[in-house]
């Protein structure tokens, strides 16, 4: 939402494990992350992105060229990920949730 307000990208209810939290196709400008794991906001930052960076892992230290990332998300009974751009309206977002037994 380019007008001001966070827009969900995924939501889950009940327990997953999220990984490969992948955003493409961005361009230069400030952008808002927000991660909230069964009712705790983990992240909720804004950076800086710059025309270089195009796509970005969140939550690893893995480059592009690497399968994968670090980090495995897991929710006991809901996960809401949330970004906001100024002006990219054709952001792409991949992930992988699995649902844990």
């Amino acid at each position: 939402d380019t007008t001001g307000g966070l827009t969900t990208l995924l939501s889950l209810t009940g327990k997953y494990a999220v990984s490969f939290l992948l955003l493409s196709q961005l361009v230069s400008e400030n952008i808002t992350v927000k991660l909230t794991v069964d009712g705790v906001v983990i992240w909720d930052d804004t950076y800086a992105n710059t025309a270089t960076t195009s796509s970005v892992f969140l939550g690893s230290s893995s480059s592009l060229n690497s399968i994968g990332s670090d980090s495995i998300i897991a929710c006991a009974t809901d996960l809401l990920f949330e970004i906001q751009t100024i002006t990219a309206n054709n952001v792409l977002f991949q992930f992988v949730a699995r649902p844990i037994l």
